[in-house]
């Protein structure tokens, strides 16, 4: 038997068009008042990035009056932008998130510039006033003061002095963050040092599983990362006896006997937010 796969965005335009050639003239449900759409690079359950946001869109959907469409696992190509632009066409949103780094250009700078009257957000510090369209904007949370404190726990439980750093991209967030580790690290133990390994990507398993290994081989009693999703990271290390710090979410059950430190970033208040403003002003400009 064969099975066809598709993605949100085909089911849908399939059913719009088959409701204009039914003469439907209607939407089949009233639209909110605030539609929010949300769009993920990996899936909303990774135990890291995606699911930090999943969580705080999930909050969103219990206030009066919000709609919030999602589609995950949307990788950092044209297919954002057909997402983005079918929650426009086909969901009305009022307003699009873009949770990860490479949405934001060329894809989302040209879709704020079609559709000016829609707000786009990005989750990176990259927007730019004087050159980017106002109807786009930028969010972010300062991870690297996190990346810090996880430096000062793994500095003072480090018996080898050696950390190791799983990290997806050498873009300067993610060095940012490889950076304050090491000084908060370098706060508490003089003597620690910190070995890093990028993978490539936000999500490759095979790659984060090798790099944590590797690590460990090398001597590393402490595991970090900043990758997607540090569901392998974690269990790798676990397996292997080594200490981790967390990243974006919480992986407790992951490693119930070396999680060292579980951090968080919390964007639910941003996005209750966006739906305030775009509720009373129809713009988060106001």
């Amino acid at each position: 038997m064969t099975f066809l796969k598709i993605s949100r965005r085909e089911f849908m335009q399939s059913t719009a068009a088959g409701l204009v050639v039914a003469g439907a003239g209607s939407r089949i449900a009233l639209a909110a008042d605030v539609t929010i759409g949300i769009v993920y690079v990996g899936p909303r359950d990774d135990f890291g990035w995606n699911q930090a946001h999943a969580m705080a869109v999930k909050s969103l959907k219990a206030l009066p009056g919000v709609k919030a469409v999602e589609e995950e696992n949307v990788p950092e190509t044209d297919a954002c932008s057909k997402s983005m632009e079918s929650m426009v066409n086909l969901d009305s949103a009022n307003i699009v998130l873009g949770t990860s780094f490479g949405y934001f250009d060329p894809f989302m700078v040209d879709l704020a510039k079609k559709y000016a009257k829609v707000e786009f957000r990005h989750a990176a510090p990259l927007w730019n006033e004087t050159k980017h369209p106002k109807n786009l904007g930028s969010y972010f949370g300062y991870l690297n003061q996190a990346h810090y404190v996880d430096g000062v726990a793994a500095g003072l439980s480090t018996k080898s002095n050696k950390l190791g750093f799983v990290a997806a991209k050498p873009i300067s967030s993610v060095l940012s963050n490889i950076n304050s580790f090491m000084l908060g690290a370098k706060k508490t133990n003089p003597n620690a040092v910190v070995q890093v390994i990028f993978t490539g990507d936000w999500s490759l398993p095979v790659r984060e599983a090798e790099a944590v290994n590797a690590l460990v081989d090398a001597g590393c009693d402490v595991i970090t990362c900043h990758v997607d999703g540090p569901k392998v990271v974690i269990e790798t290390a676990e397996k292997r006896g080594a200490k981790t710090c967390g990243h974006n979410a919480s992986q407790a059950p992951l490693a119930p006997e070396r999680l060292h430190h579980r951090r968080g970033i919390q964007v639910e208040t941003i996005y209750k937010g966006y739906a305030e403003k775009l509720a009373r002003a129809k713009s988060c400009r106001t």
